[in-house]
């Protein structure tokens, strides 16, 4: 079977994907138990992203090594990219049940978790791994980012500040959350500074707009803030947030005419209306 297998690898990094089939068969033919040959079946499948036929490879490489943490592992990080964070999630904690030190397995769980949004328990198991190891450039935006939904906003400051300097088009998304840090500890120039940077990137998000529309606000500077505020509405008419700061700011700056406007205005005139009647009442809700 090794020979076959062999055959088969060299098959796989041709792209002959045919005959690299072919030939595990043949070694699973010789050998049943073949764990190695299961798991390249269970790769060419992947490639052709039928998931559940992987699966059953791998489960049936499990069958024969029940404490094999790395099939675990890719099971886990197979499910994540499917967003089955349940199945990934159970495949991962007991790969980690079998050895707590495997690293691969720590990293892919707690990247499991952030993206399940369970950002608490993420935190420690993506710290162990960055303790030891230096090779997921990901790592310090994950970490910001976890702190920063938890509101733990001082802990998320050296972990953005780090991603910054690295070479990504998330730069721009890590401006904003410092900036919204910054702005949270009353350091406004800092926060404009990153505001700012977060426009940028090359994708624009209402959400850059609607922060900077805030610190102005925050900062008594209500006329620079309506034209940020307009620039968040261009780009998401729908969002209630974008509405709520902008009538907030219309008020304050007793805008009669273009109050009048929007009562009009053909996107939800009812809800508008009710929303300017009631605005000093009504908390922003602030977009994460």
């Amino acid at each position: 079977e090794e020979k076959f297998f062999q055959l088969a690898q060299r098959s796989h990094q041709g792209s002959n994907y045919t005959e690299a089939w072919s030939f595990c068969e043949k070694a699973l033919n010789c050998s049943p138990q073949h764990i190695p040959s299961l798991m390249l079946l269970a790769l060419l499948v992947r490639d052709n992203e039928d998931i559940e036929k992987a699966s059953s490879f791998y489960e049936k490489a499990l069958l024969l090594d029940a404490e094999n943490e790395q099939i675990l592992q890719i099971l886990g990080l197979m499910y994540i990219k499917e967003s089955r964070f349940f199945e990934a999630q159970s495949y991962l904690e007991r790969a980690l049940t079998i050895n707590s030190e495997h690293y691969p397995s720590i990293y892919a769980l707690g990247l499991s978790y952030f993206s399940d949004k369970k950002f608490r328990k993420a935190i420690p198991l993506l710290e162990k791994y960055a303790e030891n190891f230096s090779d997921k450039d990901n790592l310090p935006w994950l970490l910001g980012q976890a702190y920063y939904q938890i509101g733990q906003k001082p802990l998320a400051i050296p972990y953005l500040e780090e991603f910054i300097k690295k070479d990504s088009s998330y730069k721009c998304f890590a401006h904003r959350l410092l900036g919204n840090c910054f702005l949270s500890s009353c350091h406004f120039k800092k926060a404009e500074d990153h505001l700012f940077k977060s426009l940028l990137g090359e994708e624009k998000d209402f959400r850059m707009y609607f922060d900077i529309a805030n610190l102005y606000l925050t900062l008594g500077k209500s006329y620079k803030a309506i034209d940020f505020s307009r620039q968040a509405l261009k780009i998401a008419p729908y969002e209630n947030c974008c509405w709520q700061i902008h009538l907030f700011i219309l008020n304050y700056l007793e805008n009669i005419s273009e109050k009048e406007v929007f009562k009009q205005h053909s996107i939800g005139g009812e809800k508008l209306a009710s929303m300017l009647k009631n605005n000093c009442e009504q908390q922003i809700t602030f977009p994460k």
